[in-house]
Formats: C-alpha cells, sequence, structure tokens
C-alpha cells in the first residue's frame, strides 16, 4: 500500500488511509512522513489537541506537508484542509488516516470532493508477512496455463486462517491472549470509532452483534433473522449492518445481474467478514479444536480467500471490483471484474476437488461467454490442475488451486510490489 499513496500523493492534495482500527495504519504512515519529509501529528497528542482548540484554521495554516493521524477525531480540521489546498494549490500537501469510514461521521459532507483521494488499508495479507510482493491478479487475468505446486500443510493453513491478519494477533498465539485482545479491540471501537459515527444514538452491544453476523459471513444475509435474533426491529438492525461495515469489519458484496450487465445494489448482497482472525474468535474457533474448526471450516475457508483477493484489489489500485454471481440454481463465491472481463472463483474446503464443483462456474461461464476469462476452484490440494474437459464446454479455463497461488509469484507476470 505504501508505493500506492506515494503515486497518489502525485496527483492529489490529500490523501485518506482508512481501515479498520489496528490493521496498521500508524505504522504506515509514519514510514511515509519519513520517506516523504512530512510532519507526523496525531490528534490524540494533547498539545496538537490545544492548537485545534485555540483555531483549526490556524493549526492547518502552520503545516507545510504533513501526516495527520486519526482524522475522525477531529472532522473540524476538514474545512480548514479545503481552505489550505484550495490556496496554495498543487499536490502532495497532507496524508490523513482515519479507522471510522468518513463518509458516515457526523458534520462530513462532500467539502474535500476532487481533492482528495481515499484509500483502503486491510489488515495484513500472506504475500506482506511472506514475500512483499505477488502478481495473482496479472495470472488469472491472462491467457496463461502455467502450473504451480504447494506444499502449504492444512495445518499450517488451519493457523493462518486462525490468526488472520492484524498486526497484533501475529505474536499472540494462545486463545487466552488472543481473547484479552478481543475485548481491548471491542472496547476501543465503543469508546474511539462509533461516537464518531452518523445516527448511532443507540447503544449497541458490539460483542453480541458482531457474533451473530459472524454466522453470516460467506452467506446471503437474511436481516429478517437478525432481526428476530436480536430482538430487534428491522430498522434497527439495517442501522447495525452499515455501523459494522463503517468500521471496516465487514463487506457487503454486490450480485452480477444479467438484467444491468453488472453487479446490482438492487439483488440480494452477500456478507462477508474482512479479516478471519477476528472471524474465527467471534466463532469460538482457536488452534487445536478440530471439532469446532471443522464446524466452521467451509465459512472459514471462503473468508479467507476473499479477504486475501480484497487485500490484493485495493492494493492494485487498478479498477478490480468484487462481488458474487448467483441463479435460481447455482451460486460462484467470488467474482473479480477488471475492466469487463470476469474471473469467478469458487472455494471448497478439500483436498480432492470434482467436476461438481464447477457447476456454478459453467453456468456462470455460459452467461458471460467470452467476458469470462478463468474459472477457478480454490481449495486445499496440492497442484494445480487444468480440467480441460470442462473448459471445452464453454471455452473458458477451469483449474483448480491450492490455496497458496494466492500468495505465490508467477513466471512471466508482473508482480504488484506490496512494500
Amino acid at each position: 500500500m505504501t508505493h500506492v499513496v506515494k503515486e497518489h500523493l502525485k496527483n492529489f492534495p490529500i490523501i485518506l488511509v482508512e481501515g479498520p482500527r489496528q490493521a496498521g495504519k500508524t505504522t504506515m504512515v509514519t514510514g511515509l512522513a519519513r520517506d516523504e519529509n512530512l510532519t507526523y501529528l496525531s490528534v490524540d497528542d494533547e498539545v496538537v489537541k490545544r492548537d485545534i482548540d485555540a483555531s483549526a484554521k490556524e493549526f492547518v495554516a502552520r503545516l507545510d506537508r504533513a501526516v495527520i493521524d486519526e482524522i475522525q477525531e477531529r472532522p473540524d480540521l476538514l474545512k480548514a484542509l479545503k481552505l489550505a489546498v484550495d490556496q496554495r494549490g498543487g499536490n502532495g500537501h497532507f496524508i490523513l488516516t482515519g479507522s471510522a469510514s468518513i463518509k458516515a461521521q457526523r458534520r462530513i459532507t462532500d467539502l474535500l470532493a476532487g481533492r482528495m483521494c481515499v484509500l483502503t488499508l486491510l489488515p495484513l495479507a500472506q504475500s506482506e508477512l511472506r514475500t512483499g510482493r505477488t502478481n495473482f491478479l496479472n495470472y488469472v487475468f491472462s491467457a496463461s496455463t502455467d502450473r504451480m505446486d504447494s506444499d502449504l500443510t492444512n495445518e499450517d493453513l488451519q493457523k493462518l486462517i486462525i490468526c488472520g491478519g492484524y498486526p497484533a494477533l501475529q505474536s499472540r498465539p494462545t486463545r487466552r491472549q488472543r481473547s484479552a485482545w478481543l475485548r481491548h479491540y471491542l472496547a476501543a471501537l465503543n469508546l474511539r470509532d462509533i461516537p464518531h459515527l452518523r445516527d448511532q444514538k443507540v447503544r449497541v452491544n458490539l460483542k453480541q452483534l458482531l457474533t451473530i453476523f459472524a454466522g453470516w459471513s460467506g452467506s446471503r444475509l437474511n436481516i429478517d433473522k437478525v432481526s428476530t435474533e436480536l430482538k430487534q426491529q428491522h430498522a434497527t438492525c439495517k442501522n447495525y449492518l452499515e455501523l459494522v461495515k463503517n468500521l471496516y469489519i465487514i463487506r457487503r458484496l454486490r450480485a452480477f445481474d444479467p438484467a444491468r450487465d453488472g453487479f446490482s445494489d438492487a439483488r440480494q448482497r452477500k456478507l462477508v467478514f474482512n479479516d478471519t482472525g477476528l472471524l474465527s474468535m467471534l466463532l469460538g474457533v482457536s488452534e487445536g479444536e478440530d471439532a469446532r474448526y471443522r464446524k466452521h471450516a467451509g465459512q472459514l475457508m471462503e473468508t479467507f480467500v476473499y479477504s486475501e483477493i480484497a487485500k490484493l484489489c485495493s492494493w492494485a489500485d487498478d479498477g478490480h471490483n468484487l462481488g458474487y454471481w448467483f441463479d435460481p440454481q447455482y451460486e460462484v463465491d467470488l467474482v473479480i471484474e477488471h475492466r469487463g472481463s470476469f474471473v469467478g472463483i469458487e472455494t471448497k474446503h478439500t483436498t480432492v476437488p470434482r467436476p461438481d464443483d464447477f457447476k456454478g462456474l459453467l453456468r456462470m461461464a455460459k452467461q458471460l461467454g467470452k467476458r469470462m476469462v478463468r474459472g477457478i476452484v480454490i481449495c486445499r490440494c496440492q497442484h494445480m490442475l487444468n480440467y480441460e474437459q470442462l473448459s471445452s464446454q464453454t471455452s473458458v479455463p477451469m483449474q483448480t488451486m491450492p490455496v497458496a497461488t494466492l500468495w505465490a509469484r508467477w513466471q512471466g507476470q508482473r508482480s504488484l510490489d506490496l512494500e
């Protein structure tokens, strides 16, 4: 993500890096401040608070080029920032960070429209934790049929899924340590982020709410069932859903609609958690608890694949859109759209994929025709296979891939630099 921010500094006066609390935003922007010779400021600093309270306009006017961390704490700075960049002209003046969606905060409008680029930083991906480079997206949208093998064991995959990508969880191996982190994390959301979001007048039991939503990760959400479980009105539950989305804990995936020839708001959305570490804790899944893990294995696997690809799309910053596909009989877990071309991905918690696992992908390929460039079943297999017979039915390459291909570096493909 660092290289993406540096590129956008050349083209926008202000860059806003949003994302969930404790995803690594502060670590990234302090490094950027050093590399780009910007002043780093946090609105949590008491001296900074006093200066802003005295005059937000004068505080911003004194800054040359700066990083302002946790901007959601002081939305009153945005008007002063607008005035400053309009007077100065040019690009690369400010980098802001925020852990709650700025579009959903009180008193915030479109003040900075055209002046600010918004980027989302999600928790760490496996490619960041390993090599710092990957080209999975380039590979799946290419015509290449290169094969790749994996030595990732099932035990190692389970650890990766349960640990997730929050930096703090990488050094907390025990259930007790992770449970303590979850308590502090939820407390921070309640104290620091939720008060800044619009229309949050009713107190909410955040852990209960997230635990209920955790059961829906990877599924089309039935808000009526959630309302019954929470014993709340339909409208209240919709507000709760928006709240959790604005905290970057979940994402609502749109379905492809043939009538609109694209992803549509009119069809039922799928709920997916942005991180399997948080999801595992909410589901009560820990390392070594095989029975508990098996109960949720398919759901965790699908969420893990989604979250890895979502991170790659955010770094690529090249118009990749995510959704899913379904018709009355079949569903495809994840669809990546890029410049009018589509890749379908089905996730299976199996080591031995079957031709039946491709039914949804084949139906999708018949519907999209030449615009679908690849159908993939990602599973726990060790070897990548090309299904020539299935491919011949639609003229779309159909393949199985090990999970580890998500962070692989393919020969002959341009790598995405994650540093």
